[in-house]
């Protein structure tokens, strides 16, 4: 590849940043430019343009290796050309092109309308990024997860009445069944860290009753609970059904707040379980007594939804476990809310995957550790 195949190298061209390239100075907020001869786009204009048009003999270069911001309500190609790259000489900056403009503006460019990037009779755009390979196969099939992958698994669900009105999916996704309606609430898991199994039965907590006492005492037994559960153990939270009543009308805040307090050391108000409606769901894995490990997922309600769900999952590399919580509930029917609790091995469940094509050029990025701002 030689210079002459890149449109930056073109010797005609006059920078857009300097002012005795403009018959009236650099265009400024607001202005519709006329490009009539070869321009560089060196740097971003900084400004929002109402147009651009390029007309014959006219040319707009964007920079090599910039990154370029260039705002306007339209960019018409009436004749001239623009050029981000060449097949040749593909472009290796960062080029945004932000279109400007609302329902309530009035104009029409001719065959065109409102906010367009249109090329005209005799016009040419040309547009080549950096090669990349978009997708690619694996090499071979992965194996189903084994039962070997996984150091727990429950599935929380409801009586017959309401097993009767699964969806077949839900069935699928749900092979052990508790048949206990009685298990709805506020759903809680201890793991012990090392092995990821259960080291105690599950907690249960009615908290979505009308009566402020009952309330009180749910609190009480969460707050027993979680005490008796020893630092540095693994805790997998979620609601089956709802943990607040219909009306939302009682104070609650003494749950919240033993639960912020396990969760990040501290009251913090800022918890989504605050947010939670009549049949929302949630979800939330921490550490005990390790304010830097918890995840919370929680989707807010949307009018007219019917079903909700929320999922939460953790990796703790040290020990190779990956742990996973999925929380539905409908508003609707029977037996369509369920809380899905596992822990699995991390070599099983997030294996390393061969594939055919060299994906050496793609980005990787760290894994991610989802936490809730305090």
């Amino acid at each position: 590849m030689t210079s002459a195949n890149c449109p930056h190298s073109d010797s005609g061209l006059k920078k857009w940043s300097e002012s005795s390239t403009w018959e009236d100075g650099i265009p400024e907020d607001g202005d519709d430019v006329t490009i009539s001869t070869p321009i560089l786009l060196d740097e971003s204009p900084g400004v929002d343009l109402n147009s651009i048009t390029i007309g014959s003999g006219g040319r707009l270069v964007f920079a090599p290796d910039s990154d370029l911001i260039l705002r306007t309500h339209y960019i018409h190609i009436d004749g001239g050309r623009m050029d981000i790259g060449s097949e040749l000489c593909r472009y290796t900056g960062k080029a945004k092109i932000q279109l400007l403009g609302n329902v309530t503006d009035t104009y029409s460019v001719p065959g065109f309308g409102q906010k367009f990037i249109g090329v005209d009779t005799g016009g040419i755009l040309e547009i080549h990024g950096q090669d990349k390979l978009p997708w690619t196969k694996i090499a071979s099939t992965l194996e189903k997860l084994p039962d070997a992958a996984f150091t727990a698994r429950d599935t929380v669900m409801a009586n017959d009445r309401e097993i009767s009105n699964l969806l077949d999916w839900q069935l699928k996704v749900c092979p052990q069944i508790d048949k206990e309606d009685s298990l709805k609430g506020l759903i809680v898991k201890s793991y012990n860290p090392t092995t990821g199994t259960e080291d105690r039965e599950q907690g249960v907590f009615h908290l979505g009753s009308s009566n402020p006492k009952m309330v009180e005492k749910v609190t009480d037994a969460f707050v027993d609970y979680v005490d008796a559960v020893p630092d540095g153990n693994v805790l997998s939270i979620a609601v089956r059904k709802f943990i607040v009543d219909r009306e939302n009308a009682l104070n609650r805040s003494r749950f919240y707040d033993a639960l912020e307090t396990l969760g990040y050391g501290d009251v913090t108000g800022k918890s989504q379980i605050r947010d939670l409606v009549f049949y929302d769901g949630f979800a939330m894995i921490l550490t005990k007594g390790d304010p830097s490990n918890i995840v919370e997922g929680f989707e807010p309600y949307k009018v007219g939804g019917i079903h909700q769900t929320s999922t939460a999952s953790y990796i703790s590399e040290e020990h190779g476990l990956k742990y996973f919580v999925f929380s539905y509930t409908s508003s609707r029917g029977h037996g369509k809310s369920f809380v899905e609790f596992q822990v699995t091995h991390i070599a099983k469940s997030c294996p390393t995957i061969s594939v055919i094509d060299d994906v050496t050029s793609w980005k990787t990025v760290p894994m991610v550790y989802k936490r809730k701002e305090t």
